[in-house]
C-alpha cells in the first residue's frame, strides 16, 4: 500500500485506522511503524487528530497485535522451533539450555526491542516460544510500548511539514543501530563459546 494511501486512510479513519494497523502488524504495508506514527504526529500538527488519542490508538493497537503473537508463539512456538532444531541436527539438550537462558535473561532485552524495527515484530513470538511468563512479558513491553507510540508522534508533530524527512532519518539510524546490536551479539556469543565454555584447567588458546 503506497504511502498516500496510507495517509488517505489515516486522514479519512483517523484512530481506527491507526489501532488498526499496528493491531494488524502492517502485513502488506510497505511502510515502517515509526513512519507511521510520525504521520499521525504530522496531522496532529495540522489539527486533524488529537495527539493524546493518536498516541493511544498507536499504543492499544500494536499492544493487541504483540499480544496475539505472544500467544501465537505460546501454543506453537515451541513446536516450531524443535522440528527446526531437530532438522539442523541439534541436540534437546541444546534446546533446553536456549529455553532456559531466554527464560531467565530475555525478560531484560524486551522494553529495548521496541525501538528496534525487526526485533520489535519478533520478541512477542520468541517471549512466547520460549515460555516468559505473560505477566512478565506484559510488564517489560507494554510500558515501552506507550513510551514508543507517544514519543514518535511527538516527533511527528515537532516535526511538522519536514515529518516525511525526519522519519527517514530516524529510521535510517535505527537500522544502523539494529545492524550494530546484531554484530556486539554476535561477537558475545563468540567470546562466550570461546572464553566461558572450556574445561577446567585448560586456558585460552
Amino acid at each position: 500500500m503506497p504511502l498516500d494511501a496510507v495517509l488517505h486512510w489515516i486522514s479519512s479513519w483517523g484512530y481506527i485506522a491507526i489501532f488498526t494497523f499496528f493491531a494488524g502488524g502492517l502485513i502488506g504495508i510497505p511502510v515502517p511503524d515509526e513512519m507511521l506514527l510520525m504521520l499521525a504526529g504530522y496531522l496532529v500538527f495540522k489539527g486533524s487528530l488529537n495527539g493524546p488519542g493518536a498516541a493511544m490508538a498507536a499504543f492499544l493497537g500494536s499492544s493487541c497485535g504483540i499480544t496475539i503473537t505472544y500467544f501465537l508463539g505460546r501454543t506453537g512456538g515451541y513446536y516450531l522451533i524443535k522440528k527446526i532444531f531437530s532438522f539442523f541436527n541439534i541436540s534437546q539438550d541444546r534446546l533446553g539450555n536456549a529455553v532456559a537462558l531466554i527464560g531467565s535473561r530475555g525478560r531484560w532485552a524486551m522494553p529495548f526491542s521496541y525501538f528496534m524495527p525487526g526485533l520489535r515484530q519478533a520478541t512477542p513470538f520468541t517471549a512466547g516460544t520460549f515460555g516468559i511468563r505473560f505477566v512478565v512479558f506484559a510488564a517489560a513491553t507494554y510500558p515501552a510500548g506507550f513510551v514508543w507510540a507517544a514519543a514518535f508522534v511527538a516527533l511527528g508533530y515537532y516535526a511538522g511539514e519536514e515529518w516525511l524527512k525526519a522519519s527517514q532519518e530516524i529510521h535510517s539510524c535505527l537500522g544502523i543501530g539494529v545492524l550494530v546490536f546484531a554484530v556486539l551479539l554476535m561477537g558475545l556469543l563468540i567470546v562466550r563459546r570461546r572464553y566461558f565454555k572450556k574445561k577446567p584447567g585448560e586456558s585460552p588458546s
